[in-house]
C-alpha cells in the first residue's frame, strides 16, 4: 500500500468520523428538545 493511498484512506476515515460525530450531536440535540417539550 502506497503512502498516498494510505493518506487518502485516512482522509476518508476522518471524514466519516466527523460526519458520524455530527450526526450523534444532532441526535442528542433532538432528544434534548423532545425532552423539553
Amino acid at each position: 500500500m502506497s503512502i498516498l493511498k494510505k493518506h487518502k484512506a485516512g482522509l476518508v476515515y476522518i471524514k466519516i468520523l466527523s460526519s458520524y460525530q455530527f450526526l450523534m450531536e444532532l441526535v442528542v440535540q433532538l432528544a434534548f428538545l423532545k425532552g423539553l417539550t
